[in-house]
């Protein structure tokens, strides 16, 4: 009885390792910037043919930005995708798989990621959930704090 079930933990696990594997693609592209009326987007296209593959930044407002990612690449994951910046981030962000809507491409969605360091992102949610409570007229925010923070996003993204 032990037999098969060690057989088939070892035929798969390949197919577990591989999709551990990060898929590694060569820009195709130059960055693409479109700064509509209403938002921002930052868009650049890697690889080529059948490994083509779109990534997207996408802010709506301020503060809060989208990262999407359509390619054939994408089929073999599950519905839940986690994603981090390195070297920076060592929490996953958890994205959504999808399929875009013209041509059913394989896609993931990571929505309102943070361009932050852990710790002060943590910081900042937590300052956020604070300021949502209060019933009255939220805090005034404060200005040595913003640009320190636009400070850090820039080396985070440096």
């Amino acid at each position: 009885m032990r037999i098969p079930a060690l057989l088939s933990c070892a035929a798969v696990a390949p197919l577990l390792m591989a999709a551990v594997q990060p898929i590694r693609l060569q820009p195709s592209s130059p960055w693409v910037v479109d700064y509509a009326e209403n938002s921002c987007r930052l868009v650049r296209t890697f690889g080529e043919g059948k490994d083509k593959t779109k990534f997207a930044l996408e802010s709506e407002s301020p503060g809060q930005v989208d990262m999407l990612v359509i390619g054939k690449p994408l089929s073999n994951y599950s519905e839940e995708v986690p994603a981090r910046f390195l070297p920076v981030q060592t929490k996953p962000m958890k994205g959504q798989a999808a399929v875009s809507a013209d041509n059913h491409v394989p896609a993931i969605v990571w929505a309102r990621i943070t361009l932050l360091p852990d710790d002060i992102a943590e910081r900042e949610q937590s300052d956020d959930r604070q300021r949502h409570q209060l019933a009255v007229r939220p805090p005034a925010l404060d200005l040595a704090k913003q640009a320190q923070l636009k400070a850090v996003r820039q080396d985070f993204a440096s």
